[in-house]
């Protein structure tokens, strides 16, 4: 209110300032001068300081916060007498209510806060709005009822669902289902007077009349002393349906679960009758016994009703024969099953052929099959009492060689259960079959390897014996005599082939036919004696049960029976053949054939070792003759060629002192005897060379760093004023001839020493190496060396690799050398850079 009326705060001058001091709001008094005279607490804790700071300031400074605000202008005018309201919001964010009047010549002004209050009243006016927006959003049906849950507003869902508009008081429930509308309107009654939430599910009819299932809130909302309700209404018919087909998926799973559960039964079942066949097949390792067990294990679970067979083809017939049976057969029917018939075009061949179980039910009543007339009309079973058959194979090797079939006397029907326990114990039976066939194996096995053993062993024992003879046919009949040791009667054979004759060589025993045996020995023709030609040219050996006859023998040879022709082989070559004829048939059992094949196999090598042992004592023999012939060459040139030698010197020296000898002519008689002298040292040393390689070795510990230093006192008395630098390192005790060891490092350090002779200073080293089962001993000089490309040369006997002008020798030393060490078990080695030194090198096996 603006005005120049006296001011509602006139009376503030009899007002005590102690009461002042307790307004809640700011209160401020200025004088004439608009300075500040009076100001309440509140008014410091508004200005943000003290009542005292503030007295005495001016307005503008009093109110800094209130600048540029009418605030201001209106304490002004109130100086001029007026009272003005108003409200402003201040630069401090604060919204205020305020009242300016005069007072006392100067002006007056209270201030109340108003900000919390215009906040509350926006949040108000906002809080509908946005009520309304989602009222009216909302994707659900919302309605605002009254306390009696009469309409007092729906939202535009309602009529877009429902096609129908409310008036203000309607019924809202007249859209339910006729079949829900009542006992919903019962319970909203009861909620209504509770006044207490409601959720129900009922159907509500669309604007299409479909009726669908919704969910309904109906919560009640306190507005002071009365109550409303809100009312939402949820689609929720998808998830109805949807439980809808859970419940029913749910009796569909609960189904199946019994089934499993059933099934499961029929496992555990045929897991029991799995473990009792396991437990009572055990280790057993024949065939039928097993079959007894299994049939036992199966009657006792399937019941009494249920007879059955153990079936195994016949190789001989091509049919099925029963083995093992239950107790339920006759007499004459357990023969008649044990007997035969074939059944080549029977249920068993058909279930053979498909080798997996099969199950018959009511065979009799079967027609339309093909493979069910099979079963019928050719029955495992009597066909008058059996009408429910069932069949397992037993497969190996891709071939089903055995069955279990079973019958029922009282035309059960297979469950799934039967299967199960027929397919357990069939499995556990064949692991039990194979395991049984795999120790059949495994003891043929070894018994094919104890003969070969044998064999061998006998082998051994002969080649032993006849190592020293080298007769052929002494070593082929020692082996005819072992091999027919280890056989059933018969007689044993080897034949050569002559030209186009088979020339029988060795024998064992008699052929007990003297026309055969004559027919034998006269020798037979290639071409009239497949048996033994096919063997000889394929280098496989033939094997017959029952002899069969295609040589040309007659009637004589009709008393043999199994026969056996094993080519022998010696160096690859087939050299004739290893027969073996016995009386009577013979099945060859996969131990004999090992025997027979490795009896033949280590004649062929003893043979091929006997030949070798004569092709050594022939090459000896030739060795000794050589050894004997050097021996009469050395001799000849000590004796024949030295006498000749004597006499040309000899006449040289009467030449001398008989004639004048001029320059020319003594130049003439010097080189005669320069050649006379070197011709005595060639021969020296080709004795030198041959006494090498004769006599007794003479072992004994030689210690080397000893024998070396002889050595090098002997070859001293040669250097004059050389100067020579020897570098020996420690040199290892060894066994060996010494006399032999002399030689070796003799002719060594003699050739070091020559060979370095041009060298201001001559660097030799010695030292040696130990390499485990022999030591080695290395010679190296600073030299002239030899060029490396001849040094498959150096060791042989008047081999030079460097002229008689640059240094002297007959190129015998290292052939000593070489042939010394040879005798003592080891071997040489140089290696050299050509003008730089060579490194000479001599192993020795330890102990001799």
């Amino acid at each position: 209110m603006n005005g120049k009326s006296s001011s509602p705060h006139s009376s503030l001058h009899n007002t005590p300032r102690s009461t002042l001091e307790f307004l809640p709001d700011p209160l401020w008094l200025l004088d004439a001068n608009g300075r500040v005279t009076y100001a309440n607490p509140a008014a410091g804790t508004f200005a943000g300081t003290t009542p005292d700071d503030l007295l005495g300031q001016g307005v503008r400074d009093a109110l800094p916060f209130a600048r540029d605000t009418d605030l201001l202008r209106a304490v002004e005018r109130a100086s001029s007498g007026e009272v003005v309201d108003g409200e402003v919001t201040l630069a401090v964010g604060r919204d205020v209510a305020y009242r300016a009047f005069p007072h006392e010549g100067g002006a007056g002004l209270h201030v109340r806060d108003v900000t919390r209050e215009r906040r509350d009243t926006e949040t108000s006016r906002t809080d509908e709005a946005l009520f309304r927006t989602l009222f009216e959003a909302s994707p659900r049906v919302v309605l605002m009822l009254a306390p009696d849950a009469r309409v007092l507003r729906a939202n535009e869902r309602w009529q877009a669902y429902t096609g129908e508009r409310l008036e203000l008081g309607g019924d809202w429930t007249a859209v339910v289902h006729d079949e829900d509308r009542e006992a919903l309107r019962a319970r909203v009654r009861t909620h209504v007077a509770e006044g207490s939430p409601l959720v129900a599910e009922v159907r509500v009819k669309g604007r299409d009349g479909e009726a669908r299932w919704h969910l309904l809130h109906m919560n009640p909302v306190r507005h002071e002393e009365h109550v409303g309700w809100v009312l939402s209404m949820n689609d929720v018919h998808e998830q109805k349906l949807a439980e809808a087909r859970s419940t029913m998926l749910l009796s569909e799973l609960e189904a199946r679960v019994a089934s499993r559960t059933a099934e499961l039964g029929a496992h555990a079942r045929a897991l029991e009758a799995f473990a009792t066949f396991t437990e009572a097949a055990g280790g057993e390792l024949d065939e039928g016994v097993l079959a007894r067990r299994a049939i036992d294990v199966l009657q006792d679970t399937l019941g009494s009703n249920v007879d059955l067979c153990y079936y195994v083809l016949d190789d001989r017939s091509g049919g099925w024969r029963a083995t093992a049976l239950s107790q339920g057969f006759s007499e004459a029917d357990a023969a008649r099953l044990r007997e035969g018939p074939a059944f080549e075009a029977s249920t068993l061949a058909n279930v053979a052929r498909i080798r997996r179980p099969a199950f018959f039910t009511n065979l009799a009543a079967a027609n339309e099959s093909e493979h069910a007339r099979s079963a019928i009309n050719d029955s495992p079973f009597p066909a008058p009492t059996y009408h429910t058959v069932a069949f397992y194979p037993f497969v190996s090797n891709g071939e089903a060689r055995s069955m279990i079939a079973l019958g029922d006397k009282g035309g059960r029907a297979w469950t799934d259960r039967d299967r199960a326990v027929l397919g357990a114990v069939g499995r556990s039976l064949a692991l039990a079959l194979e395991r049984a066939e795999l120790g059949r194996r495994l003891e043929e096995q070894r018994d094919e390897l104890s003969a070969r053993n044998r064999a061998l062993t006998a082998f051994s024992d002969l080649a032993r014996e006849l190592s020293l003879e080298g007769d052929d046919l002494a070593l082929i009949r020692r082996a005819l005599d072992l091999v027919m040791a280890l056989l059933p009667p018969g007689a044993g054979l080897y034949y050569e082939l002559d030209e186009d004759t088979w020339r029988l060589k060795a024998q064992h025993g008699s052929l007990r036919d003297d026309t055969l045996q004559a027919a034998v020995d006269a020798g037979l023709p290639k071409r009239a004696m497949p048996n033994l030609t096919g063997p000889f040219e394929t280098g496989v050996p033939d094997y017959q049960t029952l002899y069969d006859r295609e040589d040309d023998l007659g009637n004589n040879a009709n008393h043999i029976g199994g026969i056996a022709n094993v080519p022998l082989l010696v160096a690859g070559k087939a050299r004739g053949i290893f027969g073996v004829a016995l009386f009577g048939r013979h099945e060859w059992t996969p131990p004999e054939r090992a025997l027979l094949e490795t009896a033949v196999s280590s004649l062929g090598l003893a043979l091929e070792r006997s030949s070798a042992v004569r092709e050594v004592q022939d090459k000896q023999a030739a060795l000794v003759a050589a050894n004997r012939d050097l021996e009469a060459f050395a001799y000849s040139i000590s004796h024949d060629l030295r006498a000749p030698l004597r006499h040309i010197s000899a006449f040289v020296g009467l030449l001398r002192r008989a004639v004048t000898v001029d320059e020319k002519s003594g130049r003439y008689l010097d080189i005669i005897e320069s050649a006379t002298t070197r011709m005595n040292a060639l021969i020296d040393d080709l004795l030198s060379f041959s006494r090498l390689g004769r006599g007794d070795l003479k072992r004994t510990n030689v210690d080397l760093g000893v024998l070396l230093d002889t050595v090098r006192a002997e070859l001293a008395a040669d250097l004059g004023e050389r100067r020579v630098r020897w570098n020996v390192a420690s040199l290892p005790t060894v066994r060996a001839d010494p006399t032999l060891l002399h030689t070796v490092l003799t002719n060594l350090l003699s050739n070091a020493l020559k060979y370095t002779r041009g060298r201001g200073e001559a660097v030799i080293d010695v030292w040696a190496e130990d390499r485990g089962a022999e030591d080695v001993i290395f010679v190296r000089d600073n030299g002239a060396g030899f060029n490396p490309k001849y040094r498959h040369k150096l060791f042989g006997v008047f081999q030079r690799l460097h002229s008689a002008e640059e240094f002297e020798g007959n190129g015998i030393g290292l052939a000593n050398v070489k042939r010394a060490v040879a005798r003592l078990g080891g071997e040489v080695d140089a290696t050299s850079v050509d003008g730089a030194g060579a490194t000479f090198s001599f192993s020795l096996p330890k102990g001799g």
